[in-house]
């Protein structure tokens, strides 16, 4: 049988063929939004941006770094600093106190930006989640960026560090 006669063979038992459109003005390359959340996210935001393993990704890149006390976020802009050759990462949502591992005070802190986390997850093809689970922040920050980052019709991802206790035997 040649490719011609399997085609149709194929086609009368019923298989049809697909194929995928794209319109004219669809983005050549993904936009991808890398948020660190709380004081580990944040620093694994930072690793990630100066290991540039990343730029190979074909995407179009922005880092953010949510945090609610601001040593972390002064850390994250002296290293924007200290190399304004790669992409700034951006700081958000200062508050005078961090959370202390209170996940409510977190959650209440985010809920009270949600128009800004609206407007920065808008546009985004995939967002990637990135925290740690030991504090408040982390913890509670996390579930709500997901569920609008999903609203916002983004792919999302989440790569969590959850603390552990050292091995015993």
């Amino acid at each position: 049988m040649s490719m011609v006669d399997r085609r149709r063979f194929l086609i009368g038992l019923g298989a049809g063929v697909a194929s995928l459109r794209l319109s004219a003005f669809a983005s050549p390359a993904p936009s991808c939004k890398i948020i660190g959340i709380g004081a580990t996210g944040c620093n694994l935001a930072v690793a990630l941006r100066e290991s540039n393993i990343l730029d190979r990704a074909g995407a179009l890149l922005s880092s953010v770094c949510v945090d609610l006390g601001s040593l972390t976020l002064y850390f994250v802009e002296g290293t924007n600093d200290a190399d304004p050759a790669l992409t700034p990462i951006k700081t958000l949502m200062r508050a005078p106190f961090r959370a202390g591992g209170r996940v409510n005070a977190a959650r209440a802190a985010c809920l009270r930006h949600r128009a800004t986390w609206t407007e920065l997850l808008s546009g985004s093809d995939m967002v990637v989640l990135v925290a740690g689970l030991g504090g408040g922040t982390g913890s509670g920050l996390s579930p709500i960026m997901a569920r609008l980052a999903r609203a916002a019709g983004a792919v999302t991802v989440a790569a969590v560090v959850t603390p552990f206790s050292p091995y015993r035997e």
